[in-house]
């Protein structure tokens, strides 16, 4: 490489890393979304299967859901979530057990969700960046007794990922970009995965035998006949 090529890059990294680092300093906050899956759809018997969701937030830091970084790849200020991120992962899978028919409350079968990771990192590139994001978690279903929890019924394991490609800002708006394609790309997983539903759709209570109709009574020797009599004729 000669010295007019050194300068030339050199120029170049000098305008783009200003860019990418821009507000470096300065927290920035993310709303995370989510679009309801359009190909759900009511499972048959579902409304008898009262269901119960909770979110244990199980990553370390859970105060960031990115960081921004300069132009040389540093870490710098980080990004939060606007929402609590455990509720909002809760409320989205209540909504769309809740679309395919279940009982959603306080009570009945437990679906328990462990969130290992909701992250998305910046990966600077020489023009321009990328916003790469994952989401993890883990759900485990199971009945609670008289002695607390049983057995469980189902075990998963979800991980997400999305992306988010060419950006030039490392910003909370292009990191939520990432991060809801991660979500719903975990959310397609878990309910794409049918041994989920029919563990859950196990503890429906079965329908009641069927039972043949009552034949009408059979008419009586010398009785009265069924058959209606005539009128009289004067």
């Amino acid at each position: 490489m000669n010295w007019h090529s050194a300068r030339r890059i050199a120029l170049l990294a000098a305008l783009i890393c200003p860019t990418l680092g821009a507000c470096a300093f300065t927290t920035d906050t993310l709303a995370p979304g989510y679009q309801p899956q359009p190909w759900a759809r009511r499972v048959n018997g579902a409304e008898q299967v009262a269901v119960r969701v909770e979110v244990r937030d199980m990553r370390r830091d859970r105060a960031r859901v990115s960081v921004k970084k300069n132009g040389y790849g540093m870490e710098m200020a980080p990004i939060v979530s606007a929402t609590d991120v455990a509720a909002f992962v809760r409320a989205n899978i209540a909504l769309e057990l809740a679309r395919r028919g279940f009982t959603v409350g306080q009570t009945g079968l437990v679906v328990n969700v462990d969130l290992r990771k909701y992250f998305n990192d910046f990966k600077l590139g020489f023009m321009s960046g990328d916003a790469t994001a994952e989401v993890i978690f883990d759900v485990s279903a199971y009945q609670m007794g008289p002695e607390g929890a049983g057995p469980p019924i189902f075990l998963g394991h979800f991980e997400g990922a999305g992306e988010n490609n060419g950006i030039q800002i490392c910003s909370g708006e292009n990191a939520k970009v990432a991060l809801d394609a991660a979500f719903m790309d975990a959310m397609r997983l878990m309910f794409s995965d049918q041994r989920f539903l029919a563990a859950l759709m196990q503890t429906a209570a079965p329908p009641p035998p069927y039972a043949p109709p009552t034949p009408p009574p059979a008419s009586q020797p010398g009785g009265p006949s069924a058959r209606p009599s005539a009128a009289p004729t004067s």
